[in-house]
């Protein structure tokens, strides 16, 4: 028999920033996703093109220039000052479009892994604590990116790649691409969203076992970020 809607009301996805726990628990009965993610879209898209328009398109060349990615820097500068308008555009698409990219397989990779622990839980449950907890962490990392913008004096000094002093990365620029990416991989507000996951697994998911949770949110970001670090190497 379907379980009776008997917890905790629903709450505003907007609640997930003053009572991340409550909203969490509240999903097991509620689980609505949509909404949040779609506050995500609108936030990272907001927040790439203000990012953009305060620093610049130029900035994204001459990145690219330094570290020895382009052949021809200045038939790209030309070719950007040209199509301004349809960056912006592509780059905002592009920024609405990684909360769903991002959450929707997330989601299922988790529900799997639940699944493969004997767990008989709804879809939906799992993409409505990924949903809340995405916007939460892209609400802060894009607030915290606005902010970083707008209070810099020169924004030469902005570092596009890693802007926020939340990983070591940030800190300590090793020569080597694999140890900068393990080290970026270290970030507190990261951290702060798998916590926030497991949690979330639990209330939704009656009976699961801490220990369960943890593994299905750690063990994909394990072999996430390993292959990350390890790939690029094989591939050159």
């Amino acid at each position: 028999m379907p379980e009776k809607p008997t917890g905790p009301g629903a709450r505003s996805c907007w609640s997930i920033f003053a009572h991340p726990l409550d909203t969490l628990d509240s999903l097991r009965h509620h689980p609505r996703w949509l909404l949040p993610l779609l506050a995500a879209a609108v936030a990272a898209a907001a927040s790439n093109l203000y990012v953009l328009r305060r620093v610049g398109l130029m900035r994204l060349v001459d990145a690219a220039a330094a570290g020895g990615a382009l052949l021809d820097a200045e038939g790209l500068r030309e070719n950007v000052l040209e199509h301004q308008a349809q960056i912006h555009a592509f780059q905002a698409a592009t920024a609405f479009a990684g909360p769903f990219v991002t959450a929707l397989p997330t989601a299922a990779v988790f529900w799997l892994m639940l699944v493969l622990f004997g767990r008989d839980i709804p879809c939906n449950r799992v993409l409505a604590v990924v949903a809340h907890v995405w916007l939460l962490t892209v609400g802060i990392r894009e607030g915290m990116k606005v902010l970083a913008v707008t209070w810099i004096a020169d924004t030469g000094r902005f570092d596009i790649g890693n802007p926020l002093a939340t990983n070591p990365a940030f800190f300590f620029r090793p020569s080597s691409q694999a140890a900068l990416r393990a080290l970026v991989s270290l970030d507190a507000i990261t951290f702060l969203g798998m916590t926030l996951l497991v949690a979330g697994l639990v209330r939704v998911c009656p009976g699961l076992p801490r220990t369960h949770a943890a593994l299905a949110v750690v063990l994909p970001w394990v072999i996430y970020v390993g292959g990350m670090v390890i790939a690029p190497a094989y591939m050159r």
